[in-house]
């Protein structure tokens, strides 16, 4: 039977919720999700952990966050953001911030890309020398860490993605955003409940981006199972490297201080259109994050020009089937169609 890139049912392990069942409202915030919420707390030692979900889940919390306490009423962050080059690994290199940094530069969004942590320790030390705020872009990445330190614990705040094919995924848009500062906190909660200080007295505009019971309740038993999940993603991609050692491809790394969880097992071809026509060929699912580089978006202007190394990623990257039920059968097969496919290339 063909391999999928990845499995979804929503309504996976959701017998084991029956006894909330009478606790669950899909209005209010409540039972389920202060629950979820402690539950979480102690994977972000000494964090404030502030739900919310919506449509545009991670787009949102990071806006949400952006404007919270470290940005200015003045400051604009759609027309102020600065996108920077990666280097040919789809890293950077945190040094770079100096040739980014301008005088109207107020944070800098670190992003866990494919599950693999940034090098956290670099960037905070950057931007705390300039006064800068960290953002970290975590939707990838629950459960990573970055010389031991939990991926969420090293900026000003967080933003986690909870969508239902993430790592730990709800049965519909979630997300939470974590932070060590109280003001950011409450600024946070307020501006995901319309701006609301409380008993409906709206102090300035906001979100209705809540994280329901629902999804709240469903987090909270998927979530004691996420350490063995992503100890069975890490020994997929340990068995991938192994099958794949000698193939004219480019496999992901992990840095020696990093806790990869990979949410996705991405691979780089010069030929990745050709790879991926004769995998599904070969009945294995293949997807492309990202088939665009956020310079080439037209909000942006799509200049790829100007980042040839954004571009060149777009063109070449290639995901392979990586989930937690992927079987060793299954791993084995994948593997010797793109070797196949890579020799016949």
């Amino acid at each position: 039977s063909p391999i999928v890139i990845g499995r979804f049912n929503p309504y996976q392990r959701l017998l084991h919720l029956q006894p909330y069942a009478i606790a669950i409202s899909v209005h209010d915030l409540g039972e389920m999700l202060d629950e979820f919420v402690a539950a979480m707390a102690p994977h972000r030692a000494h964090l404030y952990v502030i739900d919310d979900a919506s449509v545009v889940a991670e787009v949102e919390r990071i806006e949400l966050y952006y404007q919270s306490q470290l940005m200015r009423p003045e400051d604009d962050v759609t027309q102020k953001l600065s996108v920077k080059e990666i280097n040919p690994a789809a890293s950077y290199d945190p040094s770079d911030l100096e040739r980014c940094r301008t005088a109207r530069t107020r944070g800098v969004i670190a992003v866990h890309l494919y599950g693999h942590p940034a090098p956290m320790d670099r960037v905070v030390e950057l931007a705390r020398a300039h006064r800068l705020a960290v953002i970290e872009d975590a939707a990838q990445a629950v459960g990573g860490a970055w010389a031991g330190r939990p991926v969420g614990a090293w900026g000003d705040a967080a933003c986690f993605s909870f969508y239902p094919t993430k790592n730990l995924g709800a049965c519909g848009d979630a997300g939470m955003v974590v932070t060590d500062r109280s003001d950011v906190a409450e600024r946070v909660t307020r501006l995901r409940h319309h701006g609301d200080s409380g008993r409906y007295q709206h102090v300035e505009l906001g979100f209705c981006s809540r994280l329901d019971e629902v999804q709240a309740a469903v987090l909270r038993v998927k979530l004691v199972r996420l350490a063995t999940w992503t100890e069975a993603r890490r020994r997929i991609a340990a068995r991938y490297r192994a099958l794949l050692a000698g193939v004219p491809l480019d496999l992901p790394t992990e840095a020696a201080k990093a806790r990869h969880v990979y949410h996705l097992f991405t691979v780089r071809h010069p030929q990745r259109d050709t790879l991926a026509k004769a995998l599904t060929e070969g009945g294995v699912g293949t997807a492309v994050y990202y088939p665009r580089s956020v310079p080439d978006q037209p909000m942006f202007g799509g200049d790829e020009r100007r980042w040839p190394e954004a571009a060149r990623a777009a063109r070449e990257v290639l995901s392979l089937p990586c989930f937690a039920e992927l079987s060793d059968d299954e791993i084995e097969r994948v593997a010797a169609a793109v070797r196949h496919a890579c020799e016949r290339s």
